[in-house]
């Protein structure tokens, strides 16, 4: 099942809220799921390209409501996430699930033992501003004034990260599809892998 429908997107101080207790007093708007905060802003009217925005410069919480059908036992319930830009911290019915770093990466959850009929997906993109200011080493063999030297520590794209070529907005939020899947014992059992190891020299 995609989830792509009913999505809500808020932005809120770097850090003002470690979970989603409390989100719900900030202001919310409706938002598409493959998209950024960027894209809800401007389908709300908020923000137009050409805009002057730092998306980089807040937390956005992105939500949405769905109703599950019970499990059947022995089958596993999982959620994917196939893109979510760029630090960003998952939580459903309050509970973190997982995090990730890289915008890149598909990642997901099972979440067999914590779906509930009715059910609330939270998803927080992290400000990477204030993480680009914090000094790292070792420092950049070669120093240019296109890009923020400590972007290149993030999996993420410098496209509204780079002035002059490359203007804004940063892709920031869920940019590829979130699902959630079912797996039964049958397929589990039928699925395979292939491993490499190493010993010694072979």
């Amino acid at each position: 099942m995609v989830l792509d429908a009913g999505w809500e997107v808020a932005a809120s101080a770097p850090g003002a809220f470690a979970t989603p207790d409390g989100i719900s007093a900030l202001e919310w708007l409706p938002a598409s799921v493959p998209g950024t905060a960027a894209g809800a802003l401007r389908d709300a009217g908020r923000w137009s390209p050409g805009d002057a925005y730092d998306f980089d410069a807040q937390d956005w919480w992105f939500r949405v409501r769905f109703d599950a059908d019970e499990t059947p036992h022995g089958d596993e319930a999982v959620l994917c996430f196939d893109g979510i830009a760029t630090l960003h911290e998952v939580f459903l019915n309050g509970v973190p699930i997982l995090a990730g770093e890289s915008m890149f990466a598909a990642a997901s959850a099972d979440v067999t033992e914590r779906l509930q009929p009715e059910n609330e997906l939270v998803i927080v993109c992290r400000a990477l501003g204030p993480v680009l200011e914090v000094p790292r080493k070792p420092r950049a063999r070669w120093r240019q004034q296109v890009v923020d030297g400590n972007l290149r520590w993030h999996r993420t794209m410098l496209l509204g990260r780079a002035p002059g070529f490359a203007a804004g907005p940063a892709a920031v939020g869920p940019w590829r599809p979130v699902r959630l899947e079912r797996c039964s014992a049958t397929e589990r059992s039928s699925a395979f892998g292939v491993w490499a190891t190493l010993d010694g020299d072979d």
